[in-house]
């Protein structure tokens, strides 16, 4: 920690950490806050555990004010979406805690519309969203809306829906938001309609992903069972057998569209 201090260690974040803390331990809050500050301004900028640190020092030290303003800047000027997804979190749990629900869904609809689409940021803001509807109607984030419900599943939609952000998601990340968009859906009483064409969108997924295709939303799963290839072979039927995680088994393999006109043909085929 000398090292630190006389300057040879002062390129390594790791240790102006370090240095902080047993600043911190040793009743020297000024001098922590200032290795924090140092190394946010050099070597450690941008990052997020850093800034967690920074502003969790300030609220061991009584000042949640303070804490909430810090997160607050970071999460509006990092130019990272997903470090500003990061830090928009951080602080709604926070506001959360201190009963400020408001504030917390303020926070998360702001990093929504810088361009934030992480998955577990677009289930939190879906929540947050239909437990403060009257924060929403104030707000006027629910414009074009009939209610907060239609609210929360449209942010579901557009991060599924947002084209190369979706491609680059990793396989684990889009199974999370499709288990999270149904029980949510389920959870909260959508209507069925929408909720069935979910759980087939889901399934498709899963079985996207499963078999490895590129893509992974319903949108790169164009072709049906019955539509040949380029090469003249048929598409092989693997939903039954590609995924046996019951999360995933929550819709029948034949679209809405599809059951009601099967059932219509075997109402008149009964009634022949």
């Amino acid at each position: 920690l000398n090292g630190c201090k006389s300057g040879r260690l002062r390129g390594r974040p790791d240790a102006m950490v370090a240095l902080a803390e047993l600043e911190e331990q040793c009743g020297d809050i000024g001098r922590a806050r200032s290795m924090l500050d140092a190394a946010l301004e050099g070597p450690a900028r941008g990052s997020v555990e850093v800034i967690f640190r920074r502003a969790a020092l300030e609220r061991r030290a009584g000042n949640v004010d303070v804490q909430a303003s810090m997160l607050k800047d970071h999460a509006k000027q990092h130019p990272e979406p997903a470090a500003r997804a990061l830090l928009a979190r951080k602080l709604a749990k926070l506001f959360e805690g201190l009963c400020r629900p408001c504030e917390a869904h303020k926070v998360l609809l702001d990093a929504w519309e810088s361009g934030c689409r992480d998955v577990y940021l677009t289930a939190e803001l879906a929540t947050l969203t239909l437990s403060t509807g009257a924060c929403v109607e104030t707000s006027g984030g629910g414009e074009g809306f009939s209610n907060s419900l239609d609210r929360s599943l449209a942010f579901f939609e557009e991060s599924l829906g947002s084209g190369a952000v979706a491609v680059e998601r990793a396989p684990a990340e889009m199974r999370f938001l499709w288990v999270a968009y149904v029980e949510f859906m389920v959870a909260h009483g959508a209507p069925i309609a929408k909720l069935r064409n979910a759980q087939y969108r889901a399934r498709l997924a899963a079985a996207a992903t499963a078999s490895g295709c590129a893509g992974q939303g319903p949108e790169s799963r164009k072709r049906m069972l019955d539509d040949p290839n380029v090469d003249g072979t048929a598409k092989a039927a693997r939903f039954e057998t590609t995924d046996t995680d019951p999360e995933w088994a929550l819709a029948p393999v034949m679209p809405p569209e599809m059951q009601a006109a099967s059932m219509s043909v075997n109402e008149s085929a009964g009634g022949a």
